[in-house]
């Protein structure tokens, strides 16, 4: 019956696979309870909305297709991405789901990886594929959770070269080689070199008072740490108080302190 096609896919059915089903499929979907969330692909009304389900609903309408972008950033390295816009890897189509944004680019079998039955793209293609897209905030993410780095970067980008937009590998290096963890500390580093101001290293570890701290940017010389806070660039308030305590930690141990909003960045 219906509830066991839904428990047997993860609220994924794959229409084809469940012919006798067509009638409670239709009643399903005029109730409002089933949704056709691509061509002979039925997802349970309650989780369209859900990134992880789009994604699985996506492969099962092109299994040979790769995920890319957001989807595969999702399903690796950064589970919160927020765009929940499905990007496909693979020959174009008569019809393309609202929910899909299709891209007819070849991924080389090195930055390919697993997932589940699905093929993504690698850590490295998928920063260097959102970075395309303008989405900054996933070089961020895969440097801080140490899913990327500028090596792996730019040996992905060596093997995409002739698919990338003109500048992509170089400006995603650039960007990289300062380490940073949160888009406003990637544009504050943006700014620095702009202004010709060096001498300073992101996000490196630090012993102050016993304790290891990682600043967002430090200057050996003079003391000086530099750092971009605000509540809405944290996970919870408490995150943004322990901030307060490592700059008392570092103070203790000689070194000045430099705290900048967002919006001074602006």
């Amino acid at each position: 019956n219906l509830e066991d096609a839904l428990r047997a896919g993860g609220g994924v059915i794959a229409a084809s696979d469940y012919r006798p089903l067509r009638n409670q499929f239709t009643r399903a979907i005029a109730a409002g309870t089933l949704v056709r969330l691509c061509p002979g692909v039925l997802v349970a009304a309650d989780l369209v909305d859900d990134p992880v389900i789009r994604a699985r609903a996506a492969h099962t309408w092109r299994p040979g297709h790769i995920l890319m972008g957001p989807a595969a950033a999702r399903a690796s390295f950064w589970p919160e991405c927020p765009d929940t816009m499905i990007d496909l890897a693979g020959p174009q189509t008569d019809v393309v789901p609202k929910i899909v944004r299709l891209h007819q680019v070849k991924v080389p079998v090195e930055l390919r990886a697993n997932w589940g039955t699905a093929i993504i793209t690698r850590a490295e293609l998928t920063v260097l594929d959102m970075a395309t897209m303008g989405k900054w905030a996933a070089l961020c993410e895969g440097l801080r959770r140490g899913a990327v780095s500028a090596e792996s970067l730019a040996r992905a980008g060596d093997l995409v070269a002739r698919r990338l937009k003109p500048g992509i590998r170089r400006e995603c290096l650039a960007r990289a080689a300062g380490n940073p963890w949160s888009v406003p500390e990637m544009n504050l580093q943006m700014l620095y070199r702009k202004a010709g101001i060096d001498g300073w290293v992101g996000n490196r570890q630090i012993i102050a008072c016993g304790h290891l701290v990682i600043p967002d940017i430090a200057f050996d010389v003079p003391k000086l740490i530099v750092e971009v806070d605000g509540r809405k660039y944290h996970t919870q308030v408490a995150s943004f108080e322990s901030d307060r305590a490592h700059s008392n930690w570092l103070t203790a141990d000689g070194w000045r302190n430099c705290d900048h909003t967002v919006d001074d960045l602006e």
